[in-house]
């Protein structure tokens, strides 16, 4: 039991509860392979609400949300904290000083992990008793080929500073374009990066109106970015210049800490090899976090963690700002998934990707099924409508051409079709929503379906009394 700090407390519990509860551990609890956890962060966010955050607490509520991300973005983003000593960005001589002291120490294995992943989010704790968030974009060194690997000896490696930011919810640009300076200076003499012409970046967040929240906020952002690598991932891209785009203009700092304490704390079940629960114990008083004295003061639990709630507003992002401009995006360099299924019987359906694809909605039809229907459904008799099973999407033309031949040919709804018989592209398979033909035959069908008014130039089929449509399916089954 050597190594273990316990005292014995009060959890509530239900009388259904499944736990064994140990009152005293004793030789009940072994010690980890990798030794106790370390819950200073946790303690830390459970002091107080208004306790300016240790790295300890602001690196283990990340590193807890990256681990619940995809595996391959995990592989994607750094999130190690660099631990920077904060007098590096402290102002004049002596962050100068302390700068070129920082460099010469050289902390290789830090800087190794970083360029094998193509983003870098940590924290930084300026003058020490600010946080503020850097956020690196990497690109691939010059001796990495096009698939990503390295040449000789050398692994990927990403050793080229595409991007930063430098996120500070006070709004300092004094602050940002010391940190901004420091850290080029670091990553280019400690850990020899390059760094692309314009590379600065910047990234709206809401701004911090009190003294305490920027390790909430610095935590908030990390996990919005992410967040977005996260969808370009979704999206088929490695990057996307919008990553740079604002951030939520809402922040509510009681609701940050919470998820922040459960992360936290179920990062040290996790080490506990989940020989271990969470719990809620009864408290009455807590120690002032900042007193050291042999005799510090107690305060009420209650008091401390209650939230004020004074800051909860929703702050608008800045008007001036033009939208980032979206050059070509660069997509992932992974393997084609191949075809997609054959939904109907000889008809392939072309493949779009990308943020302009369209989801496929229900059975397409085939091409027999669409001559047949169309020609058997404009009829004079009394229309029906059947019922679909999924809503029409606006931007249909097909389907807005399918619901004017069902319409009467007197119909005052009816209107002339608005879909072009030739493909968009020279390519047969431009329009996902046609089957496959040559140009030529395009025109064929329409010329069996409209008189150049637009009318239909079918023959009328007879319809039975029992019931006036005719055709192979239903449009409800279809669509």
């Amino acid at each position: 039991m050597s190594g273990i700090h316990f005292f014995t407390g009060q959890v509530i519990c239900s009388p259904t509860c499944p736990i064994e509860h140990i009152d005293i551990p004793g030789d009940r609890i072994k010690a980890p392979e990798e030794g106790w956890p370390d819950i200073s962060g946790l303690n830390n966010l459970q002091a107080s609400n208004t306790q300016w955050l240790s790295d300890s607490a602001i690196e283990a509520a990340v590193r807890e949300y990256h681990s619940g991300l995809a595996p391959d973005v995990q592989s994607w983003i750094d999130v190690t904290l660099p631990l920077i000593n904060s007098e590096v960005f402290f102002p004049g001589q002596q962050g100068e000083d302390a700068l070129v002291k920082f460099i010469y120490r050289r902390r290789d294995r830090m800087y190794r992990a970083m360029k094998q992943k193509e983003y870098s989010i940590f924290p930084v704790n300026t003058q020490g008793n600010h946080w503020v968030t850097v956020v690196l974009h990497k690109e691939l060194s010059a001796d990495t080929d096009a698939k990503g690997k390295g040449k000789g000896k050398n692994k990927k490696t990403y050793s080229r500073i595409g991007q930063m930011a430098v996120i500070d919810p006070f709004r300092d640009d004094g602050r940002i374009a010391l940190v901004t300076s420091r850290m080029e200076s670091i990553l280019r003499g400690a850990a020899g990066f390059q760094f692309s012409e314009n590379f600065s970046r910047t990234i709206w967040c809401p701004h911090q109106p009190d003294g305490t929240s920027c390790g909430p906020r610095s935590y908030w952002c990390a996990k919005q970015l992410m967040d977005r690598i996260q969808g370009f991932y979704e999206s088929g891209y490695f990057y996307n210049e919008r990553f740079w785009g604002d951030l939520s203009g809402w922040f509510n700092e009681d609701f940050v800490r919470g998820e922040m304490i459960g992360r936290t704390a179920w990062a040290g079940v996790k080490a506990m090899g989940y020989n271990a629960r969470l719990a809620i114990e009864c408290v009455n008083r807590v120690k002032n976090y900042g007193d050291r004295s042999p005799d510090p003061t107690w305060l009420s639990a209650a008091t401390t963690m209650k939230p004020s709630n004074n800051h909860l507003a929703y702050e608008k992002r800045r008007a001036d700002k033009p939208p980032p401009e979206e050059p070509t995006p660069r997509r992932r360099r992974l393997a084609d998934p191949g075809p997609p299924p054959r939904l109907v019987p000889g008809v392939d359906l072309p493949r779009e990707t990308g943020e302009d694809a369209l989801p496929l909605v229900g059975r397409i039809p085939s091409a027999m099924e669409v001559d047949n229907s169309a020609q058997e459904l404009a009829s004079d008799q009394p229309h029906r409508h059947a019922v679909a099973k999924t809503p029409k999407r606006e931007d249909d033309d097909v389907a807005d051409m399918l619901e004017d031949v069902r319409l009467p040919a007197d119909s005052p709804r009816r209107r002339a079709p608005t879909w072009s018989p030739v493909p968009r592209s020279s390519d047969p398979y431009s329009n996902p929503f046609m089957p496959p033909r040559e140009p030529e035959e395009y025109a064929s069908v329409v010329d069996q379906l409209y008189d150049p008014n637009g009318n239909p130039f079918v023959e009328q089929p007879e319809a039975s009394e029992e019931d006036p449509f005719i055709g192979p399916f239903s449009w409800g089954e279809t669509f």
